[in-house]
């Protein structure tokens, strides 16, 4: 008779980086598709994007939300002129959401009838002309469906920019960051469905005002909350919740680690897995720059970087030393997601482009289904419908 093996808890520590989020996105796609989750997620940065679009996206379907991300990338076509993703990265105004759900109205849907007007009834939003009645005698719209979706995306990228351009904004001298934060927050990820996660949840933050790395758990992150915990300084303005104002965690540990030892039921964890991207590919991050934009960018992700790989030195020689203690109970290791990125990515990391983002994920959706393979029988199975939250 087959002896139960104890795996113990498993643990998924989700490290910062973008806009190669789409690596983590396409890895935690795949842990789905597998039918496989994590008893606890840690997350920093970015990685929270990602964490909550597994944990609880707003659309109550992680894999259609995951999926989704390289969706956030600028068509190619676009991008080579113009190398800024406009579609993340909003001006700061007090007209934002006005101008993103104005520049929506004109966008082609993925399919006819996706979006209904308004009616005396109720029903979905208005449109300045019948409901793209139009759409159907495109030359396109007969073809195969990648080069619809292809047009689809290159008139609604150009739609967006657009708009983006139009937006008027209140930015001056005094502000405190040059883009209004994460407007598309709420339409991604669904904060309360996030209480009602299976397992625990947690998203870092640092606290300037106490010069600390705080750790916000599922049962308190708002929106407020994860906005200070990805409040980039300059990017973004930094976030005050009652009397204590924040910046991203990320600034600080990049691999969110540092209150791993506090963590109740610690010796009962089994597998940590860490999904680390500004370490693991730091020499495909910090490089030479290619342009003047590039070095900018370059600029930025560097310090994190540095953090990073010392982040992820300290964090697994912790668990080395936990594991040596450790006599009984399930055995403690740590996994590392292995991103193949090929040498002819290596130096688009840092882009926004569609092509690249897409490319990412199916490189992270590979490096999932490894992880699966290797280590798949020490995750828990995941419940067959993510958990709906009470009315």
């Amino acid at each position: 008779m087959a002896k139960n093996i104890d795996y113990g808890r498993a643990v998924l520590v989700i490290g910062a980086g973008a806009p190669h989020s789409s690596l983590m996105a396409g890895a935690l796609c795949a842990v789905w598709k597998a039918g496989r989750t994590f008893h606890t997620i840690y997350t920093a940065g970015a990685g929270g994007l990602m964490g909550m679009l597994f944990a609880a996206p707003a659309n109550g379907d992680p894999e259609k939300a995951l999926r989704s991300v390289p969706d956030m990338g600028v068509s190619d076509e676009i991008y080579q002129w113009f190398p800024v993703n406009y579609k993340a990265f909003f001006k700061s105004s007090p007209y934002t959401q006005a101008f993103r759900h104005w520049a929506r109205r004109f966008h082609i849907p993925e399919s006819h009838g996706e979006y209904e007007p308004y009616s005396s009834h109720g029903g979905g939003p208005w449109y300045p002309w019948p409901p793209f009645g139009w759409w159907p005698f495109f030359p396109w719209h007969h073809h195969h469906h990648h080069h619809s979706a292809y047009w689809r995306r290159l008139y609604n990228d150009w739609i967006d920019l657009w708009f983006s351009a139009l937006t008027p904004t209140d930015l001056a001298y005094s502000s405190e960051g040059l883009c209004d934060p994460l407007p598309f927050l709420e339409e991604m990820v669904s904060f309360k469905a996030l209480k009602y996660f299976h397992g625990d949840f947690y998203l870092n933050a640092y606290n300037i005002t106490r010069d600390r790395v705080d750790l916000f758990a599922k049962d308190v992150l708002t929106p407020l909350h994860f906005r200070a915990a990805l409040a980039s300084p300059f990017i973004y303005p930094p976030v005050t919740i009652g009397d204590q104002t924040y910046y991203e965690g990320a600034d600080r540990s990049p691999i969110p680690f540092h209150h791993f030892k506090d963590i109740r039921l610690f010796p009962k964890v089994g597998i940590v897995a860490i999904m680390d991207i500004l370490g693991a590919l730091g020499k495909s991050l910090v490089r030479r720059p290619r342009n003047l934009w590039d070095a900018y960018l370059i600029s930025i992700v560097t310090p994190i970087v540095s953090l990073a790989k010392r982040d992820l030195g300290s964090f697994t020689m912790f668990l080395d030393e936990e594991a040596d203690k450790r006599d009984h109970g399930p055995k403690l290791h740590h996994e590392l997601f292995d991103f193949r990125v090929p040498a002819d990515l290596a130096s688009n990391l840092l882009d926004w482009r569609y092509s690249n983002l897409r490319r990412l994920w199916d490189i992270g959706y590979e490096a999932g289904e490894r992880f699966i393979h290797d280590f798949g029988k020490e995750l828990p199975l995941r419940p067959k419908a993510p958990p709906e939250p009470e009315s």
